[in-house]
């Protein structure tokens, strides 16, 4: 008989769950995967954790849209440029971050490129826009 730690592991070990749950925490916490399941199968109870399909489903794409917005933000550097320095308008730079959130959530494009494409657009709206 499988034991409740073993069944919440094979849940945790799924792909979609470790892809985007496990090996982010990983990095985040600076632990290794498997540490990261142990934590987890700690933390919550079974209720919990077969609960969390439906809400993961629910919930994935949008958390993804909000962590790659805040990337986006930072790896532009869109705050100094729109609210500080006013040199980029606000319009303009939502267009750039969900034209990168599209391409990566809708089209699988790798985030590194999506974001190179925004940086080429972005160079357009500050530098010849003069």
């Amino acid at each position: 008989m499988i034991s409740l730690d073993e069944m919440k592991r094979r849940i945790l070990k799924a792909h979609k769950y470790r892809e985007d749950l496990v090996e982010p925490l990983s990095e985040v916490l600076d632990l290794e995967e498997e540490k990261v399941v142990d934590l987890i199968i700690e933390k919550l109870d079974m209720l919990r954790l077969q609960g969390l399909q439906a809400r993961w489903e629910k919930r994935r794409k949008n958390m993804r849209r909000k962590i790659l917005d805040e990337k986006i933000n930072i790896d532009l550097f869109l705050p100094m440029l729109v609210d500080f320095l006013s040199i980029v308008n606000e319009e303009s730079a939502r267009r750039m971050k969900e034209e990168v959130i599209k391409k990566v959530l809708d089209e699988d494009k790798e985030y590194k490129k999506a974001l190179k494409e925004a940086k080429k657009e972005l160079r357009k709206e500050v530098v010849d826009s003069r």
